[in-house]
């Protein structure tokens, strides 16, 4: 009886002195895992990588020995960057495949081959594709000469500023300005370029990164380009005037043209034409006229001519007998005047010209 009871107590002692062991060795391990840790410095929320692009996740640890692997998590997908990396190596430079899905919601993690001490990145950072995609014009419009535009692209990654350029149809690039990186540019198109097709091409400021429209696209001229000159103008001629005896002539001569640079066939264009002394305006002659059936590319000519006699130091004109005095004097021919036709604005300045002419 007495050995039945020493062995039962004998085996309690050891089953006690077992579990106890277990127990302690629980405890130590949940110890050495509370004194090892790893935290996860970068990315650790808010970064925005872009593909193809090198990047730098750092971490420190405390209580490791050994190696970790780094994976890259989004919801619902893992990628592995790497494994079998020396602990204490605490940095490694990682280059961002192309072939990653571009999202917002990206996390670094670090962690034990077994997994039982990791970190994480504390927020989500981005993953981005560096890219510029032209959106207009980007094939088939077309502009014209002086009016203005937006042109549009979409971009992405770390773009500060961008080059915006047109290429003509014999390879030749014409700038039309460099700008911040914000996916629009109000452009008026310059009437210097010429008549053509053109692709537009948009390229960051470090060269990196580009596009072109998919298509060409015209620039044209507006329907309705005035121009105004003169062929030629002056006093001219001196002679004897039989209608006022002894009296001796001078014409003045003001031969002026119009050209359409515009595409469209115009019924009518009006013109007016002043005489205005100086230096208080001072109206002296004044009409109105129009040339009819005016087509693109075209001049149309027409001449002022004025007689003026000296006699008696009375001076005026011989169609309107009107005294016409020393002094000087402006000749105003303008087309258009009451902006009746569908003109660009920025051509109204070629709409006038001016000659001065002196009275002796």
């Amino acid at each position: 009886m007495i050995k039945k009871i020493f062995m039962c107590l004998t085996v309690f002692i050891i089953i006690f002195t077992t579990h106890g062991q277990e127990k302690i060795e629980k405890v130590k391990s949940k110890q050495l895992q509370v004194l090892a840790n790893i935290t996860v410095q970068a990315p650790n929320g808010g970064e925005s990588w872009e593909m193809g692009e090198r990047y730098s996740i750092r971490w420190t640890s405390k209580g490791l020995q050994g190696t970790v692997k780094i994976m890259l998590k989004m919801p619902g997908r893992w990628f592995e960057i790497a494994r079998n990396l020396p602990v204490e190596t605490k940095n490694y430079s990682y280059t961002v495949p192309g072939n990653l899905p571009a999202g917002t919601k990206y996390r670094v993690y670090v962690m034990t081959p077994d997994e039982k001490v990791k970190d994480e990145s504390d927020k989500y950072f981005s993953i981005v594709k560096r890219e510029i995609r032209v959106l207009r014009p980007n094939g088939g419009e077309t502009l014209l000469q002086g009016t203005e535009c937006d042109i549009r692209w979409l971009s992405g990654g770390q773009i500060g500023r961008v080059i915006i350029d047109v290429e003509d149809e014999k390879g030749v690039k014409h700038r039309v300005c460099e700008t911040r990186n914000t996916n629009s540019y109000h452009w008026r198109i310059p009437t210097g370029l010429r008549p053509e097709t053109y692709k537009l091409i948009i390229t960051s400021r470090d060269g990196k990164t580009r596009d072109e429209s998919n298509g060409r696209f015209d620039i044209a001229p507006p329907e309705v380009e005035l121009t105004c000159g003169f062929l030629e103008y002056g006093k001219f001629r001196k002679k004897m005037d039989f209608v006022v005896a002894s009296a001796k002539s001078t014409r003045l001569k003001f031969e002026v043209f119009v050209e359409n640079k515009g595409t469209k066939i115009l019924n009518r264009v009006p013109f007016m034409w002043t005489i205005l002394k100086q230096p208080l305006n001072e109206v002296v002659v004044q009409g109105e006229a129009g040339f009819g059936n005016v087509y693109p590319n075209r001049r149309y000519s027409t001449t002022f001519e004025y007689k003026y006699y000296k006699k008696a130091r009375v001076w005026f004109f011989s169609s309107s007998k009107k005294k016409f005095e020393k002094g000087l004097y402006l000749f105003v021919f303008e087309v258009d005047p009451r902006k009746e036709l569908p003109e660009p604005e920025w051509a109204w300045e070629n709409n006038k010209c001016e000659a001065t002419f002196d009275i002796k």
